[in-house]
């Protein structure tokens, strides 16, 4: 998950601490600690989260996070 956004962003010219929300979803809610224990470590400037739980993701995944960046001043 997080090499993924992590490409995206500097193929971007940014980095982690561009990103202002995510939105996570989680298969099972036991997984969210050791997910939000990585959020807080790599999101530290973060504004908004959103949480969702869903019963499936795409091949069979646990997690599933979109992150929106600002990039730039304009």
């Amino acid at each position: 998950m997080l090499p993924n956004i992590r490409v995206a962003l500097q193929r971007a010219g940014a980095d982690f601490k561009n990103v202002v929300r995510i939105t996570a979803y989680v298969k099972d809610l036991a997984d969210y600690p050791v997910y939000s224990k990585v959020r807080s470590e790599v999101f530290v400037r973060l504004a908004g989260e959103r949480l969702g739980r869903v019963s499936d993701l795409l091949l069979g995944a646990k997690l599933e996070v979109d992150a929106v960046a600002v990039i730039g001043q304009g």
